[in-house]
């Protein structure tokens, strides 16, 4: 009985910490919602930002718009899921009450006191991990660092590439938006 109830704490601890974000950051930039000064709403993939221009895809098509033109970015997809979280750790939560009852049932207090400590860890882990998905600009410097995480070049390309992507979409230039 003591090696199975350890075998079952081990495993409940494994599953514990299988819990984590529901998505992936995917190879391309994130889609936002950029929002003009003059509250205009665009959708488009986030290609790159730089101190004073931020880069972005929409069907078919590359534009840039200049960072004082934009009142605010919004990345799609990154929701506070906190009720998907709750489900998935719900399972795990009820496993480990139930270790810890059966631990102090058979005397065995030590890992009763092992997995209420994971049951709390595992509660815990649905209240954080959310990732900051709305930018108002002008933004500070750290959170510029955060919103070119969803570019999909952070690190910005050098003119020349710039120049091959723009040849690649068959385009003479860049769309300005608004006009320049």
């Amino acid at each position: 009985m003591k090696t199975c109830l350890q075998l079952l704490v081990i495993l409940v601890l494994v599953c514990s910490c299988a819990i984590g974000t529901v998505k992936v950051t995917k190879p391309y930039g994130e889609t936002a919602i950029i929002t003009l000064q003059n509250t205009e709403e665009l959708k488009g993939e986030l290609l790159a930002i730089s101190d004073t221009l931020l880069y972005y895809y929409m069907p078919n098509k590359l534009y840039i718009t200049r960072i004082v033109d934009i009142k605010k970015i919004f990345i799609l997809e990154y929701t506070n899921r906190r009720s998907l979280k709750t489900c998935a750790v719900l399972p795990s939560l009820a496993i480990e009450g139930c270790v810890a009852v059966v631990a102090f049932s058979v005397d065995q207090s030590c890992w009763g006191y092992i997995s209420i400590v994971t049951m709390v860890v595992t509660a815990l882990s649905i209240t954080g991990g959310n990732p900051q998905v709305d930018f108002e600009l002008p933004v500070k410097e750290n959170d510029m660092e955060k919103l070119r995480l969803y570019c999909r070049y952070p690190q910005g390309l050098s003119d020349k590439q710039w120049e091959e992507l723009v040849y690649y979409f068959d385009q003479e230039g860049f769309i300005i938006i608004p006009g320049i």
